[in-house]
């Protein structure tokens, strides 16, 4: 795994892409455990909330916690066309994409950085 000042990290542009639906309690708890992890990672990290017109406070969430939202319509969303969706809308806006589901719950702030630094390890 590449060292703690290695450039990669700070370098690179990542993006985290979270379908959501009606998150309710749990998408609150992952979001702000997720934003957490974005100011303390040492790179350039965005988020991207994919939401399928959630009826409750998800959107809200993820506006509060400073992520991008992008809605669509429930009945156009599909597991992995969805996320193909948001990858696309990226374009050349992150170098990685990494994909969580809405009640991924991140356990510390430096969990995002580890994900980066293994892209810079070739083993």
């Amino acid at each position: 795994m590449a060292s703690p000042d290695s450039a990669p990290v700070k370098t690179r542009k990542t993006a985290v892409i979270v379908p959501t639906y009606n998150g309710g309690a749990v998408w609150c708890d992952a979001a702000r455990a997720l934003a957490a992890a974005v100011q303390a990672s040492e790179g350039r990290v965005d988020v991207l909330v994919v939401d399928s017109s959630s009826s409750d406070d998800t959107v809200q969430t993820a506006r509060d916690c400073g992520f991008a939202v992008h809605e669509i319509p429930s009945a156009t969303f599909d597991h992995g066309g969805t996320r193909n969706q948001a990858a696309r809308m990226l374009g050349s806006a992150a170098d990685i994409a990494i994909f969580l589901t809405q009640d991924a719950i991140l356990t510390e702030p430096g969990a995002l950085d580890p994900l980066i630094e293994a892209f810079d390890n070739a083993d």
